[in-house]
């Protein structure tokens, strides 16, 4: 009887030992999971400014840290570090101070002096291409927003950045990504009574991933940045759906928006203001404007845009 006794409360204290030795490797199991969930994908990068500010120049970079918190700040200080080899530009702490970060509801805050307004504009795009790309990697981290003395980061235009992603910042094959130039630009907008056009040129700085024709007519869908530029002429809400350039004559391909009534312009200041602009690049002597891939499309008149258009400065002020 007593070792009856004996066998069974040592089949007892296995089976108890059993099960406590499954819940531990079941804790270990989920905790792994839970690490793995927040932990930083393999491949993480650093972004930096290349030395001639032409594009950005890329660091492998192995991240520590295991909550969004510690990998923010973790990636924070990694930024400062400068280039031994000068092959790259650290602009935390050099070109303007980071003074606040913040964390809320998956969108990062990052708040820097006055030195940013300051910054040379090819110099920001880049500056704000490198610090987007680093820290959208981390886990967690949805969108990210700039702050300038705590308001929020505007455009050239006045109009508010937002929430920034990696993904707005396309990537080329190579060490350097995100190649910019800048351009002089001459376009055409509006004049106030809507049945003339008015010239204007404006420096863009622009990702030379986007084909210079492309440029334009996203310029023109933009709009004028004050009314010593004109009045606007597209809708802002219109999308080029391709631009191509073939023997001389742009092929240019907007959505439905494009017919849109939203501006009291006639459509001879609207097809022109298109083919005046885009004939000022060079290399280009006609311009063809197709909706949605349909031919022949229709103006807001319903006049054909089945011609050729070229430049037509006698409706110029």
């Amino acid at each position: 009887m007593n070792m009856m006794r004996m066998i069974i409360k040592k089949s007892i204290k296995y089976r108890t030992g059993a099960v406590i030795l499954s819940l531990a490797f079941l804790i270990l199991f989920i905790g792994g999971c839970a690490k793995k969930d927040t932990a930083p994908e393999p491949g993480f990068e650093l972004y930096f400014v290349n030395s001639a500010e032409t594009g950005l120049y890329t660091v492998p970079y192995t991240l520590t840290g295991t909550d969004v918190e510690s990998m923010v700040n973790e990636v924070t200080e990694a930024l400062k570090v400068p280039s031994d080899k000068l092959v790259y530009k650290t602009v935390i702490g050099n070109t303007f101070d980071l003074v606040s970060v913040s964390i809320k509801d998956n969108q990062l805050v990052l708040g820097f002096d006055a030195r940013y307004r300051n910054t040379d504009p090819l110099l920001e795009v880049l500056s704000r291409a490198s610090l987007v790309r680093s820290y959208g990697q981390i886990p967690g981290i949805d969108g990210i927003s700039f702050t300038v003395e705590g308001e929020p980061l505007t455009d050239q235009a006045g109009n508010p950045v937002g929430i920034m992603t990696p993904d707005q910042f396309i990537t080329n094959a190579g060490k350097e990504i995100n190649a910019y130039e800048k351009v002089e630009l001459t376009l055409f907008f509006a004049s106030e009574t809507g049945d003339r056009l008015v010239k204007t040129t404006r420096s863009v700085i622009y990702n030379t991933n986007i084909s210079p024709e492309k440029l334009v007519v996203d310029e023109l869908i933009k709009g004028p940045s004050s009314e010593y530029e004109g009045y606007p002429v597209l809708d802002p809400a219109a999308k080029a759906l391709s631009v191509t350039v073939n023997d001389g004559t742009c092929y240019v391909n907007m959505d439905p928006a494009y017919l849109s009534s939203l501006y009291p312009v006639t459509d001879d200041v609207l097809t022109h203001s298109i083919a005046n602009s885009l004939i000022e690049l060079g290399g280009i002597n006609k311009v063809q404007i197709s909706v949605d891939n349909t031919e022949p499309g229709m103006t807001r008149d319903n006049s054909s845009l089945t011609g050729l258009f070229e430049r037509n400065l006698d409706i110029v002020e």
